[in-house]
């Protein structure tokens, strides 16, 4: 079971093409990086479709994100 202590709600919608590692640049430029078992919530523009993602792993040259 993965623990998630916080979630972060995006407020504003993204382009649901954009991969993980998209989602992860967005993530790392607003909050300046990517907290372990925290929970980022991303939705579309009609707010019909959303992604969830936590990043598992922190290592110094990267972060691997479960969508």
């Amino acid at each position: 079971m993965i623990r998630i202590d916080a979630v972060w709600l995006a407020t504003q919608p993204v382009d649901m093409r954009a991969g993980a590692d998209r989602l992860l640049s967005m993530v790392v430029a607003v909050f300046g990086s990517a907290q372990a078992h925290h929970g980022y919530l991303f939705t579309n523009v009609r707010a019909e479709q959303t992604t969830f993602s936590i990043p598992i792993t922190v290592c110094p040259d990267r972060v691997s994100v479960a969508p």
